[in-house]
């Protein structure tokens, strides 16, 4: 193998490191104040256990480190000693997505379990550092996410390395999630207007 291959090799591996997604997230506290949160919003009762597991499960039961990130180049990205990716990447809110959808499925106290999942993946995609990459993880991102755990329930405010969070901001994200559940379904206006458009067609040809 020559020069130029092995420098060409070595470039794209840098280039995938840099693009790596953090193994970090909200800590299980902030996920566990959330699902309480939504646990009363949608009076989910004695499913609090379920909803409360399913916002930490991605964490401690699926071993999932790597669909928390949600990159987008359309993004206003701060300078900073961190990397600001120009590339589509969302994984965080398609898995988000999915959970949502599945809830609707399952019946009892296993759609609140899935809430508690969605919750988990829409949450994470909102962290600052889960929008960038290369970032100092241990003072840095590390260190935010700690400090909102430790203040969360309270009137805090959080400011590590340019990422700020506050109560306000926070309790935003988890009414901007409530939104998502309680968002109506049209999917059965497309059915008929399909139908009805298949009608005509129909009627037309004759």
């Amino acid at each position: 193998m020559n020069s130029t291959v092995k420098k060409l090799n070595l470039i794209r591996i840098v280039l995938l490191l840099l693009l790596v997604p953090t193994a970090f997230s909200w800590d299980w506290t902030t996920h566990q104040y959330a699902a309480r949160e939504l646990c009363d919003y949608l009076s989910c009762g004695a499913c609090l256990p379920d909803i409360l597991n399913g916002s930490i499960a991605p964490d401690r039961d699926f071993k999932d480190f790597s669909n928390h990130h949600c990159y987008s180049p359309l993004w206003n990205c701060p300078t900073g000693d961190w990397v600001c990716p120009n590339v589509f990447d969302c994984p965080a809110l398609e898995k988000s997505d999915y959970w949502l959808a599945k809830s609707k499925e399952d019946s009892g106290c296993d759609g609140f379990y899935d809430i508690g999942v969605a919750s988990h993946y829409f949450l994470d995609s909102k962290v600052f550092w889960h929008q960038v990459t290369s970032e100092e993880q241990e003072s840095c991102h590390a260190k935010f996410e700690e400090m909102v755990g430790q203040r969360i329930g309270t009137d805090f405010d959080v400011w590590v390395c340019s990422a700020y969070m506050n109560k306000s901001i926070f309790e935003g994200y988890v009414r901007e999630f409530e939104d998502k559940i309680t968002a109506p379904d049209y999917s059965w206006l497309l059915i008929i207007i399909i139908a009805l458009v298949f009608v005509i067609a129909l009627k037309l040809r004759k």
